[in-house]
């Protein structure tokens, strides 16, 4: 920091998901109107979203290939993973390992 003139009073280390939300906070106590954020897969971490939602925020967040679909479910509200699989199943007709084999990108 020193070699970037960061001045010492301003020097302080956060992780991603610190300065992200301050950022968010700085622009919407600058006026900015909008309710809604959108982020790519690198905030789409439960500590993020949450912190979107005690905001009041809408928020949509690319989630990591890694997510497992009930965990998402869950956090979406769709209950057990048993129940869960059987609503992906019965509202789209495909099971979630098959629709993730399909629809999923592999690697981005």
């Amino acid at each position: 920091m020193t070699r970037a003139g960061v001045p010492e009073d301003r020097r302080e280390a956060r992780t991603k998901l610190e300065i992200a939300v301050a950022e968010i906070d700085w622009v919407r106590e600058g006026g900015l109107r909008s309710n809604c954020v959108l982020a790519d897969a690198g905030y789409g971490s439960t500590p993020f979203r949450q912190a979107m939602s005690a905001r009041g925020l809408t928020w949509a967040v690319r989630i990591s290939g890694r997510s497992k679909v009930y965990h998402v479910a869950r956090e979406a509200g769709f209950g057990t993973p048993l129940s869960t699989h059987q609503q992906f199943a019965a509202q789209l007709g495909i099971l979630p390992m098959d629709f993730r084999r399909t629809f999923c990108d592999k690697e981005r």
